[in-house]
This record gives structure tokens, C-alpha cells and sequence, in this order.
């Protein structure tokens, strides 16, 4: 078993996590990796379930997306040794799984999948594999309950499997919102400034804007939070929230503008803001745009005024995920980066960090700075001191198979003796690693 092969029984001694024993046993085995009609057959039946729970959308039971469930699997295989399936489905329609055997090192694999549901308790799972051979998977999924129902799968390799599947998942922190109810992140802002900073005083609006059509109106929540620990307590339009959490309605076609302030006049408060919608409505619902407002105590005079717009779960990183920033270094100008875990409370696991490449603006590789540790907590380096402007790479690196996401932002600065001013600044172009790109290119070309 060392080798990756897993014989078409080994689902069938899973026991009563596993479900009975469906799948075939011929006598040969599959290939290192050749998962997907594994996969298939059982797990991305599975795997079709997984969102019930989470979206809790009515009528029928077949859920909408599949996006960020992670599934936890632990079974015998077909010699007696332990083994273990964690099975990841991620945005942008990519699945990560790994498999881990009682001796040797975890086997990675990884694809494409597409999902839709074709009615109240019905949806279709295909799947393909990126791994050499590509191979493709389709299952027919009939939801009887929120956790589980049958199904019907087949691979392009001629493989097909009836059976029973069972959902796990994990509740996303949303769903403690609306006791229980079903909801969605619309937006964070990972990193706004409140109180006091020398002789000024900070306070940050969050704009949110409902241009749905369809509900009468959106619920949302606002957290201010340090991404793996509780925020200072601060004040929402001039009141106290328990859990630093403020819940509002705001009709259709209207806006909702909260202002944060502490009452805290000596320290500057730096946090994160998380939105949030409860269902019907979703992170296309609502528009989230976010300004951090410095202002002297003696003067009244306007020291800065910091637009942050906000992080949707489509500009969040994960495994993989690359940005590219084009910056102006040199004669007091600098660029530092904000980052926040996109779920609070979520760490990120041990050894997670962005990577980094260095271009100058002819497009020439110039160098690898120094990696920056990202640990879920909200967080801004500086980690860049360059002479003049580059073009900067950014990848995320997480060990081992995990549906970890971050947010970040980058921010421009210029000082002088007198005072230092800071902008929010825009990526030029996003993509997973491995993809071809202007920059991998020059790369690979020595430029």
C-alpha cells in the first residue's frame, strides 16, 4: 500500500462512518493516484451532500454550492493498516484531496469539479483529475434526508457504482449568527484603525449597499474582530455590542452606514471587519466598502482618510493562490501588507506563509525576498525595502490539505519628517500557482 494503489474494496470496510459495502472489487488495483474513480464513485457522491447542512436552503434538500467543505474520513484498507481521507472541495470549482496511510507520507491529489442541482433533492457531481490521464467522473446524486440519500456514479474509464452516501461537515462560524439559520461572508476588511494616534483619533464606516432584486430585504451582521482572538470592545453608531457584533435590515434597493469608535483615549485599535448576510441573501447580495477616517483632536483638520475596499470570499487566498503588485519603492515609499484569517477563529495551520518573487519593470526575475509567516491572526509587515519600484509575486503556502483562507490587502506609504500618508493599493493580476503567466514566463525564460 505503500505505493498509493487502493483496491476497489477498501471503502467496503469503512463500517458505519463508510456506509455499506458498494463499490466493486476487481483484481486489479488502481494506479498511484488514479482517484478520481475512487472518487467518483464515492466520494464526490458524498461530497454532494455536503453543503445540506451548512446552507439549510428550503424547499428540497440538495444544497446550492459546494464550496469550502472539507470531509474527514478514516477507514482499514484492504491489508489492515490505518488510513485516512481529508477531501476538500475549494473555490474557483478546485478540489484538493489528500490520503494518509499508517506508514509512509500523505498522497496528494487534486482537480476540477463542476456541480448543479437539478432539482429539490436531486444534483449532478462531475469531477476531473489533474493528475496525468485526466480522468473524468459524473454521479448522480438523490437526496433522502439533510445528511445522506443513494446515488449513481460512473468514470470515463468504464467504472460505475451504486450506493449510499453520508454527509460531515463542519458549520461554518456564519451559521452561529442566526441561531443556526443559513448564511454567507459577504465581504472583510482586514485591517481598519480606531482611537487614539498621537494627537488624532480614528474611526472607520462600513458602507454596505443591497442591490439584490430578489429579497424585500437583506439581514446582515458586522463582527469587528482579530481574526484568531476577540477585538477591544468598540462601539457601533454609538452603541456597545455583545461580541462586538452588530445586526441590521436593510431593504432593498437601500444602505446601511455603520460607524466604529472606542471609547479608548489613549491606543489606536487596529481589527477586522467581517460582513455577513443571512439567507436568502449571499455575498452577490451586497456591496461592502470600508474608510478609516484620522482626524486631529486640536485642529479638526483631517490628517488621513483611508479607503479600504472589501476582501469578497472571491479575492480570498488559498493553497496556491498568487497575486501580483505592482509598487513604488524608494525615497520614503513603501508598501506593507494586511492580512486576517477570511473565517475568524480559524488559524491557519503551522508552516502556512506567502512566498514571494521580485520583478523590476522590464519583467527580469530579480530575486526571492524572504517568505512572511501567516498565522490567522490579523496582521500588517512591511516586508519589502526596496530602492525602486518592483513588480511583486505573492503565493500562499499551506502544508498538507486544509480549507484555510486569508485576506489581504496591500497598502502604499510615502512619508516625511512631517507626516506619513498611506493608500490602499490594487493588485494587477491573479492566479494559482502552476498557471502560465507574464511573470512565470520571464521566469522560466531567464529573463
Amino acid at each position: 500500500m505503500l505505493d498509493g494503489s487502493i483496491p476497489y474494496g477498501f471503502f467496503a470496510r469503512l463500517g458505519p462512518r463508510g456506509g455499506p459495502a458498494w463499490l466493486p472489487r476487481p483484481a486489479t488495483s488502481l494506479g498511484k493516484w488514479g482517484l478520481l474513480s475512487w472518487l467518483g464513485a464515492f466520494l464526490l457522491a458524498l461530497t454532494g451532500t455536503a453543503d445540506v447542512a451548512a446552507e439549510g436552503r428550503l424547499p428540497g434538500l440538495a444544497p446550492e454550492e459546494l464550496t469550502g467543505m472539507q470531509f474527514s474520513l478514516e477507514g482499514i484498507s484492504s491489508e489492515g493498516s490505518p488510513e485516512g481521507l481529508t477531501l476538500l472541495f475549494r473555490d474557483e470549482r478546485e478540489f484538493n484531496a489528500t490520503r494518509t496511510l499508517s506508514e509512509g507520507l500523505p498522497l496528494d491529489n487534486f482537480g476540477s469539479y463542476t456541480y448543479r442541482r437539478t432539482g429539490p433533492d436531486t444534483a449532478t457531481l462531475t469531477t476531473t483529475s489533474s493528475n496525468p490521464g485526466q480522468e473524468t467522473c459524473s454521479t448522480l446524486l438523490q437526496f433522502t434526508s439533510a445528511k445522506g440519500g443513494t446515488y449513481t456514479g460512473w468514470c470515463n474509464q468504464g467504472i460505475s457504482s451504486t450506493g449510499h452516501f453520508q454527509l460531515a461537515v463542519d458549520d461554518p462560524f456564519c451559521l452561529s449568527l442566526w441561531d443556526g439559520l443559513s448564511c454567507a461572508t459577504v465581504a472583510n476588511l482586514p485591517q481598519v484603525y480606531l482611537g487614539a494616534r498621537e494627537e488624532s483619533t480614528a474611526t472607520t464606516e462600513v458602507v454596505i449597499t443591497n442591490s439584490d432584486p430578489n429579497p424585500s430585504a437583506c439581514e446582515v451582521a458586522l463582527l469587528f474582530h482579530q481574526g484568531t482572538s476577540e477585538a477591544p470592545a468598540v462601539s457601533f453608531n454609538g452603541q456597545l455590542m455583545d461580541r462586538n457584533l452588530f445586526q441590521a435590515t436593510i431593504p432593498r434597493e437601500g444602505a446601511e452606514i455603520v460607524t466604529l469608535t472606542t471609547t479608548d483615549a489613549h491606543n489606536l485599535v487596529t481589527g477586522a471587519v467581517y460582513v455577513y448576510a443571512r439567507s436568502p441573501c449571499t455575498a452577490a447580495s451586497l456591496h461592502v466598502q470600508g474608510r478609516s477616517l484620522i482626524e486631529n483632536r486640536n485642529s479638526g483638520e483631517i490628517d488621513e482618510l483611508l479607503s479600504v475596499a472589501g476582501q469578497s470570499p472571491r479575492d480570498w487566498l488559498g493553497d496556491g493562490d498568487c497575486r501580483v503588485l505592482t509598487a513604488i519603492f524608494g525615497n520614503g515609499r513603501n508598501v506593507s501588507l494586511a492580512s486576517v484569517t477570511a473565517q475568524p477563529g480559524s488559524a491557519a495551520p503551522a508552516g502556512t506563509a506567502l512566498r514571494f518573487r521580485a520583478f523590476d519593470l522590464t519583467g527580469k526575475l530579480t530575486g526571492s525576498p524572504s517568505s512572511l509567516s501567516l498565522s490567522g491572526a490579523r496582521n500588517s509587515a512591511e516586508p519589502w525595502e526596496f530602492d525602486q519600484p518592483r513588480i511583486i509575486e505573492m503565493c500562499l503556502e499551506i502544508p498538507g490539505t486544509s480549507n484555510y483562507q486569508t485576506a489581504l490587502m496591500a497598502f502604499g506609504s510615502k512619508g516625511t519628517s512631517v507626516r506619513t500618508q498611506v493608500t490602499a493599493e490594487s493588485f494587477a493580476d491573479a492566479y494559482r500557482v502552476g498557471d502560465l503567466t507574464a511573470w512565470s514566463a520571464a521566469s522560466s525564460a531567464g529573463n
